[in-house]
């Protein structure tokens, strides 16, 4: 993802995935919680606060930087917009992963 994205470091798609796996690596040498937050923000103006997706990845980098108070915030309005879509498989992850950060624990991808 890192290759793809220093080959268009504009793209949001791109900026998202690179944020999502700085946030959320199983291996702590590849986490970096204030860029991934950057580049998400970076890709906001793509995303908004209206795409559950986006939300997901800024609070997953919230929960990395220990900020678990956002993430716990992010990630229950992505619940929503995820009912609201009819997707009950991604809400029903978002409420396990607000559960983990109520317990002050970062999301960790598998």
């Amino acid at each position: 993802t890192r290759t793809s994205y220093n080959e268009n470091p504009k793209s949001p798609e791109y900026q998202m995935a690179l944020a999502w796996q700085l946030a959320t690596s199983p291996y702590k040498e590849l986490r970096d919680g204030k860029l991934a937050l950057r580049l998400a923000e970076q890709a906001s103006g793509a995303f908004r606060d209206k795409d559950p997706d986006y939300l997901a990845v800024v609070a997953a980098a919230c929960s990395e930087l220990g900020n678990f108070r956002r993430a716990i915030e992010l990630t229950k309005r992505a619940m929503t917009l995820y009912v609201e879509r009819g997707d009950s498989i991604k809400a029903a992850s978002m409420k396990s992963r607000a559960t983990m950060f109520e317990k002050e624990k970062p999301y960790r991808d598998e």
